[in-house]
């Protein structure tokens, strides 16, 4: 199996507003890192759950792919996250209100796939004070 068919699950999971199907994308023992999170976190069902989070802070999701380099059982994509947020932002600091801000923010996602076509491991790097300056929670570049 190439990689980049469980990267695409994962963006069209994502694109559904599907967190159930995007947790499905991850291995039972994922390790994934998060720029929102202090530290990585092991497990789908921790996947899950932060996902949750995310997807129940955004809607009208459109994320894309917008470069994507394949090696082996790695991929690393650029991605271009685009969505409303319309429900409480679980952030290290407290919930941030909903605010009907459209978002958008480019992140350097690197995976690696097992055998089976599973995410084990996922590290997102991103600048997420694009993302509060968007939401008007904090001065900054819009």
């Amino acid at each position: 199996m190439n990689p980049l068919d469980a990267i695409n699950r994962w963006n069209d999971a994502w694109n559904r507003s599907d967190t159930a199907a995007v947790a499905a994308v991850y291995a039972e023992d994922v390790v994934y890192q998060h720029t929102m999170l202090p530290e990585p976190v092991t497990g789908r069902e921790a996947v899950r759950e932060f996902i949750s989070g995310m997807g129940g802070a955004f809607s009208d999701i459109d994320d894309a792919i917008a470069h994507a380099v394949v090696s082996g059982d790695e991929v690393a994509a650029e991605v271009r996250h685009r969505a409303r947020h319309t429900g409480d932002l679980p952030t290290p600091m407290g919930p941030v209100p909903a605010t009907g801000n459209t978002v958008e923010l480019l992140a350097g996602h690197f995976f690696r796939v097992n055998d089976d076509g599973l995410i084990v491991e996922e590290r997102m790097y991103a600048n997420p004070l694009i993302m509060l300056a968007q939401l008007g929670v904090m001065p900054g570049a819009t």
